[in-house]
């Protein structure tokens, strides 16, 4: 699997630098720290309990559908999150997708990992009802970018234990038909 998310990772660097000719916004180091940014600012407001103050790194839709089925949900329990970020490992893209001319809808989606601690407490007691203080693990997620209105946004978190970073690392970017192909693969056009 690791070569396969290798070959993803070369593949979709290839066809970032190829699309950075025509605009900012797929230049891989500048993404890469809107990445990074994002993924700080979403686990620090995971732990505040509120994603509100992230609404410029998240989808509307998404923001809510988090902030609903899990902070409000913890709250109304009497459940605190703790996560803290101690680290990022690695920030490896495993896909991309680009409209023929526009960029909003773009997609890039990535596998992040970060040494972290994750864990629930009773909000009165302080009881730990998930996780384990003072555990710091590598942990691995996919997370999904789309282009709106001209910014990076998360659109999706998925658990990378799933078969969809296999999913990801074997699937071929979606590029205009105009843009020269880099490693001789088909490339699945819009």
């Amino acid at each position: 699997m690791i070569s396969q998310r290798n070959a993803a990772e070369s593949r979709t660097l290839k066809d970032l630098r190829q699309l950075v000719q025509r605009h900012d916004l797929f230049d891989w180091i500048r993404l890469e720290n809107r990445i990074e940014s994002c993924f700080q600012k979403v686990h620090l407001a995971w732990h505040q309990g509120n994603l509100d103050d992230v609404s410029e790194c998240m989808t509307n839709k998404y923001r809510q559908e988090q902030q609903s089925d899990y902070l409000d949900k913890w709250a109304k329990q009497g459940l605190i999150n703790h996560c803290e970020v101690e680290v990022i490992s690695s920030i490896q893209p495993l896909f991309l997708a680009h409209p023929a001319q526009e960029m909003e809808g773009s997609k890039l989606v990535v596998a992040i990992t970060a040494k972290m601690e994750d864990y629930l407490t009773e909000r009165d007691s302080g009881k730990i009802v998930q996780g384990k203080k003072g555990e710091f693990k590598d942990v691995d997620t996919i997370w999904t970018f789309v282009v709106q209105n001209g910014k990076w946004v998360l659109a999706n978190i998925e658990d990378s234990r799933s078969s969809l970073l296999l999913d990801y690392a074997r699937t071929h970017n979606e590029l205009p038909l105009n843009l020269e192909q880099n490693d001789g693969l088909q490339v699945k056009a819009f």
